[in-house]
């Protein structure tokens, strides 16, 4: 009993695709992301350990200096107030 030639092209065809698709999935996972070896910088601080890039050590200097001069102000604003003993009460 012969197959009628219609459907020996989908078979074919149906089986061409299941080996192109095997053949790609072959490949899957090869392209590894390569990561470049960062050289940084430290500029350490009284209150801060800075990285950075060499070329932006000018940059991060200043940075510093504005860090520093703000870190009072930022203390005052997060912690809480000194009183007495006893926990604030709410207001009425």
């Amino acid at each position: 009993m012969g197959r009628s030639p219609g459907f020996r092209l989908i078979l074919s065809a149906a089986l061409l695709l299941c080996l192109a698709s095997a053949a790609r999935a072959q490949y899957f996972g090869r392209n590894k992301v390569h990561y470049d070896r960062l050289e940084f910088q430290l500029l350490q601080t009284e209150h801060f350990d800075i990285y950075y890039y060499a070329e932006e050590e000018a940059a991060t200097r200043h940075a510093a200096r504005d860090a520093a001069v703000s870190v009072p102000t930022a203390s005052r604003a997060t912690d809480p107030p000194e009183s007495s003993d006893s926990p604030a009460s709410p207001r009425s």
